[in-house]
C-alpha cells in the first residue's frame, strides 16, 4: 500500500462503518474523527505475514503519540510483545 495511505485509510473507515451497520445495526459516528496521512516516511512491511503485527504496532505508537522509529526488523520483537500483552490481559504502556 506504499504511497496510497489516504486511499487505504478511507477503505478502512468504510470497512468500520460497514461493520457497525452489519453488527450493531447502527451507523458509526465518525464526525469527530480526522484522517491524517503520515506521508511516505513510515516503516514498510515487505512480506505477506506481518500485516497484523504492523497494524498493532502502528496503533500502539499512534496511541502513545510516538514517532514511528521501528523497522521491519523489529517485527519479531513486537510479535512476542503482543503475545505477552495478550497473555497478561493488558497492553504495556511503553513502546
Amino acid at each position: 500500500m506504499a504511497g496510497r495511505g489516504t486511499e487505504c485509510m478511507k477503505n478502512v473507515l468504510r470497512y468500520l462503518e460497514d461493520e457497525s451497520m452489519d453488527k450493531k445495526k447502527a451507523p458509526l459516528d465518525t464526525s469527530g474523527w480526522k484522517l491524517v496521512s503520515m506521508g511516505r516516511n513510515v516503516p514498510q512491511q515487505n512480506n505477506g505475514y506481518d500485516c497484523g503485527v504492523f497494524m498493532c504496532t502502528f496503533a500502539n505508537y499512534v496511541a502513545m503519540d510516538q514517532e514511528f522509529d521501528f523497522t521491519v526488523n523489529d517485527m519479531e520483537y513486537f510479535r512476542k510483545r503482543i503475545a505477552v500483552d495478550i497473555l497478561r490481559g493488558k497492553i504495556a504502556l511503553d513502546v
